[in-house]
């Protein structure tokens, strides 16, 4: 008896293993951008709530402040392209003071803060810095959040 000889088909381990090989450096060019941009989009998420905390902090020592007369705020290093922010408070009697540490942002997140250099709450809890404070990614997907503070100095972020 004669066997009959069949033709089999499918892929060799050889072929297989080049496949997965090539898939795997595919995924290790790709892989680190797509992690980049969501750690940035994530740094500029935590920024964002950072400054709105500090801005919201400032409205309230202004409202419950020990000296009468003092206002609390917060002041920009500068008014574009800030990389750090820094809660103060102001007495006429004393003039101003820092009231914490410098708050340096993450690398990949500057502040525009459309020309203001300060947000300062009056006793009340209102300003009349009002306006918008945008935050931006310098690199990744160039996101922005904006936080928009009203006269009466609440702090939305969009």
């Amino acid at each position: 008896m004669q066997r009959e000889l069949r033709s089999e088909s499918g892929f060799t381990l050889i072929e297989l293993a080049v496949v997965l090989v090539l898939i795997g450096i595919a995924a290790a060019l790709v892989l680190p951008l797509g992690l980049s941009k969501a750690a940035n989009s994530a740094a500029l998420d935590t920024e964002a709530q950072k400054l709105a905390g500090t801005i919201r902090l400032a409205r309230q020592k202004s409202i419950t402040q020990d000296v009468p007369g003092t206002t609390y705020g917060v002041r920009f290093k500068n008014s574009t392209n800030a990389t750090s922010y820094r809660l103060f408070s102001r007495n006429p009697a004393t003039g101003s003071s820092w009231t914490g540490e410098e708050q340096e942002l993450d690398k990949h997140v500057i502040i525009d803060s459309a020309g203001h250099v300060e947000i300062v709450f009056d006793n009340s809890g209102n300003t009349t810095d009002t306006g918008i404070v945008v935050l931006m990614e310098v690199s990744g997907n160039n996101r922005t959040i904006t936080l928009e503070v009203n006269s009466l100095g609440t702090v939305d972020i969009q």
